[in-house]
């Protein structure tokens, strides 16, 4: 006894020691397994991602492709140029209609002769709409008017952002 004191016994002291370590420890311990599932679960949607990101990539790589094969097959074509020139619409869509449903089951949906104005002289999808000038809102139509050659990327179009080809 001290100064008519009683001290605590000892064992509550070891006790709540040993309690305050072992919270620590536990703590310390969840607060690392927290941390490393919280990076692995990161590093796995980084993953998920990147690997979707390559599909989509690669998908749009093809319709690239795709879109700019039929474009320069159409254009390569002897009468196309002198259609379009002169600007003989009916002719246009009665040799192109019917190629239509194959070429879209390809997943190309728009087909568009533009003269060297840039309007429209025929749409084979929607052949009542013709005469609208493209330059305002296909960036690939002027580039391959200005430049003579192939043009390829993603443009809006009316409805949608798609993969379009000028040739």
């Amino acid at each position: 006894m001290d100064g008519g004191k009683i001290k605590r016994p000892i064992w509550i002291r070891i006790t709540a020691y040993g309690f305050a370590a072992v919270l620590f420890a536990s703590a310390a311990i969840g607060g690392l397994a927290w941390y490393r599932q919280n990076t692995m679960s990161d590093q796995s949607l980084q993953k998920e991602l990147s690997s979707d990101l390559h599909v989509i990539q690669a998908d749009m790589d093809a319709q690239k492709r795709a879109a700019a094969g039929l474009a320069i097959a159409l254009a390569g074509e002897p009468e196309t140029a002198d259609l379009i020139a002169r600007n003989d619409r009916a002719s246009i869509l009665a040799k192109y209609t019917a190629s239509l449903p194959a070429i879209k089951a390809q997943g190309l949906q728009l087909i568009t002769f533009s003269n060297s104005d840039g309007l429209a002289v025929a749409r084979i999808h929607t052949p009542d709409t013709f005469g609208d000038d493209l330059k305002g809102r296909r960036k690939m139509i002027v580039a391959a008017l200005t430049q003579g050659k192939l043009n390829a990327g993603i443009e809006p179009g009316r409805t949608a952002v798609s993969m379009f080809a000028s040739a």
